[in-house]
């Protein structure tokens, strides 16, 4: 068996000696089968507007689970001031409070998390549930997944040096007709689909790197040389991630959005022309 986090082979101890991790006892493989569905679902009427679709994403997925942040406590500290009794280190402690309760929806290239809370008539709590996005993370920015017996912490990377950890606990599946929770997973079941879905992301983009290497390599005046001879003038775009208006720049092949700071590829601005052309037929 080897370390679920650094790959090291493990011996006797499911303690590896490398990086600290106390790996959990193997289940058979069998045991482990997809519960991912690439084809993708309808987003539930109930989980509409909470957050900002990116252009032809699949949503492949609904857990129902806990989740601790650990940026979210850093907030909190902050917050709190500090070592003053309200910052994250007493958050940690209480447990329930640094954990949030939500849904998880997993998609062909991110995972969001929707915290759940009832709401409020006055001083009285209803049955109804308010969920609002508490994080998105994109499957290109995680690093790895570690393992241990209660919990499954998914590492992002922040920077080149810098990771930061999100922690799952009590994962289980979701309905799509109704968000009832159908089943409990085990820790390891939740790793495998959650590596499924990181493998399969990065088998797709290889996939689209494998095809682009074949195109002519795009960059926006080329783009705009394409639409001005066919009589179409177009000077900007909306950002696949928040919607806001980017205005094409004269070269280049990339454009970055100035509200929410993601790059759009002139590349991707084609292809997303292309299909609009086609669905429109």
């Amino acid at each position: 068996m080897k370390c679920s986090n650094c790959g090291w082979p493990l011996g006797g101890d499911l303690r590896c000696h490398i990086c600290g991790t106390n790996n959990v006892p193997p289940e058979s493989e069998k045991d482990h089968t997809s519960i991912l569905d690439f084809e993708g679902h309808p987003l539930p009427t109930k989980l509409q507007g909470i957050f900002q679709p990116l252009q032809g994403e699949k949503y492949v997925g609904i857990w129902h689970c806990l989740s601790l942040d650990e940026e979210r406590l850093f907030e909190e500290q902050n917050r709190g001031g500090g070592k003053g009794g309200n910052g994250a280190f007493s958050l940690l402690l209480s447990g329930s409070l640094a954990k949030q309760e939500g849904m998880l929806m997993l998609t062909d290239s991110r995972i969001l998390f929707m915290a759940e809370e009832y709401r409020l008539d006055g001083l009285v709590r209803t049955d109804e549930i308010v969920r609002s996005l508490s994080y998105a993370i994109d499957l290109s920015a995680v690093a790895g997944l570690r393992v241990s017996p209660d919990s499954l912490t998914i590492l992002v990377k922040r920077d080149e040096m810098n990771l930061r950890e999100v922690h799952l606990f009590k994962t289980s599946l979701v309905s799509w007709d109704d968000l009832r929770v159908k089943e409990d997973m085990s820790v390891e079941q939740a790793r495998f689909n959650l590596q499924l879905l990181i493998d399969n992301y990065h088998e797709e983009r290889e996939k689209e790197r494998s095809r682009m290497g074949t195109q002519v390599l795009m960059d926006f005046s080329f783009l705009k040389d394409i639409l001005e001879r066919g009589g179409i003038i177009i000077q900007s775009t909306k950002c696949p991630n928040c919607g806001d208006a980017v205005k094409f720049p004269e070269g280049g092949t990339m454009v970055r959005c100035t509200y929410c700071g993601s790059d759009l590829q002139a590349y991707d601005v084609l292809q997303r022309l292309r299909s609009i052309i086609q669905e429109g037929h």
